[in-house]
């Protein structure tokens, strides 16, 4: 991750690090396919929470493109909440 925004913290029991409030533009992507762009929420080393369109197709497992990251980090699908995605960073 080559950069993050130290806004301010969440804290929450259920998350073994603490996200960062951020607003970083990204795009998802699948196979080599854009399928949406999203905005980066909330980050930490960990996952992030995605903001989509309401109408967005995620597959469980997909790429996030940003300026925020060195190279695109794969992420699963944790939790869905209307246009909120969480997500948990898997590697590169």
């Amino acid at each position: 991750m080559a950069a993050t925004a130290h806004l301010s913290t969440q804290s929450d029991s259920r998350r073994a690090m603490q996200r960062s409030r951020c607003a970083f533009a990204a795009t998802i992507s699948f196979a080599g396919v854009n399928l949406c762009s999203c905005i980066i929420k909330d980050i930490s080393l960990a996952g992030a929470r995605l903001l989509v369109p309401g109408n967005a197709w995620l597959p469980g497992e997909f790429e996030i493109v940003s300026e925020v990251f060195d190279t695109p980090v794969r992420a699963r699908r944790v939790w869905t909440n209307k246009e909120h995605v969480g997500v948990k960073f898997t590697g590169n």
